[in-house]
């Protein structure tokens, strides 16, 4: 009979890094959030409301499939958003079991999260180097590697590289508690101040922003970072002044934003034809897709949830997401910065299909783990 791990946290936190701090490798990382969440479910021991749980979300999963097969929705669409949520979830569960049987201190939960923002830099930059270099086209990486991005130039001879991973952003600035080490703390900084940066998105830029102030209301006092980070900002913001204004007020602003608004047009309109059931998972809106490879995928995701789904499904859906994430509400005085996120998460699935990303279900782990630690508040705010 096997015994549990002697360490949980580690392999939850070597699942973290290999989840969102690489893109691509779609298979190898399936298969190590299976082998994670069966150890849980057999091994671990999930309490008997988490299971339930899992029935409602597999129940809700199955459902919306059957609409699909009834709408004659391709059955490898269908198969592959059905898995990309069913993901989703499962590493949500993930994340609420590990936060309410392990509960990591701080000063681990901030390697992890320093790790997780330096990996996730430094292979952005060795992606960078080597499409610079003239190595390998950025066509060719994502073709091997298995992801992908954004193409534009930002400016200074640099390569737009965004990733959906990167919505896990918005989890690491706030949950960082830092302060006992200002080379860390610095590192850290400037790790996710050049993932933002490098994935040239308005919403992350914004995003960014707003988290460093609810860093600064979690933590209760103006640190080094949100110093510091007055500083990058500054800097960056005259580096960078020329591309960020374009992106911003430029003509590629305003194809984006018909883009988008193209995009709920023909979403609202497979809405308006089926609201109750929706036309099921994978399904895209007819005569227009986004995606060759992925043609239920809209930057709209919240549209394009509530097309498939319809408005009974999607409130399942919802019911499901809440029901996990309610566990962290226990946290008293911690509900206000975990509400902030929370928020900021539900606008960017109308920007981009951050939703059910991994990246979003492992921010929300992280985000779990932070409100249900253990310590007191003045370890936390420690300098």
């Amino acid at each position: 009979m096997m015994r549990p791990l002697k360490n949980n946290n580690r392999a939850f936190f070597a699942l973290v890094l290999l989840c969102v701090a690489v893109p691509g490798f779609a298979i190898v990382k399936a298969i190590a959030i299976i082998m994670f969440w069966g150890y849980c479910v057999t091994i671990d021991g999930f309490e008997r409301s988490s299971v339930i749980w899992v029935l409602s979300v597999s129940a809700n999963l199955l459902a919306w499939s059957i609409v699909a097969e009834a709408h004659m929705v391709s059955q490898t669409d269908m198969i592959n958003q059905c898995s990309r949520i069913l993901f989703f979830f499962m590493v949500l569960s993930i994340g609420a079991h590990v936060a309410r049987s392990s509960r990591p201190r701080t000063v681990e939960l901030d390697t992890l999260i320093l790790r997780v923002a330096v990996l996730a830099m430094i292979l952005k930059i060795v992606i960078l180097t080597l499409v610079l270099g003239g190595w390998y086209s950025l066509e060719e990486i994502q073709k091997y590697v298995g992801f992908e991005t954004v193409s534009d130039f930002i400016g200074l001879g640099l390569q737009r590289l965004q990733f959906p991973s990167d919505i896990v952003i918005l989890f690491l600035l706030p949950c960082y508690v830092g302060g006992k080490n200002r080379i860390k703390d610095a590192v850290f900084l400037v790790s996710i101040t050049i993932v933002v940066l490098l994935s040239f998105s308005r919403f992350l830029f914004g995003g960014y922003l707003l988290c460093l102030v609810v860093r600064y209301v979690w933590i209760r006092r103006m640190d080094m970072i949100s110093r510091f980070s007055v500083v990058v900002i500054l800097v960056l913001c005259t580096i960078f002044s020329a591309s960020l204004a374009v992106r911003f007020s430029g003509e590629g602003t305003t194809a984006s934003d018909n883009t988008r608004a193209e995009q709920i047009r023909h979403l609202d309109s497979a809405i308006s034809s089926y609201p109750i059931l929706g036309t099921g998972i994978g399904s895209s809106a007819s005569g227009y897709t986004r995606s060759e490879t992925m043609p239920f995928s809209y930057e709209v995701e919240w549209y394009a949830l509530t097309m498939q789904f319809g408005f009974l499904g999607i409130a399942w859906f919802c019911i499901n997401l809440i029901a996990v994430l309610f566990v962290s509400l226990k946290a008293g005085k911690q509900v206000l910065p975990f509400a902030i996120v929370f928020v900021v998460w539900i606008a960017s699935g109308f920007t981009n299909p951050y939703v059910t990303s991994l990246g979003s279900a492992f921010g929300f782990s992280i985000l779990m783990l932070r409100t249900l630690q253990n310590e007191s508040t003045n370890d936390r705010i420690r300098a």
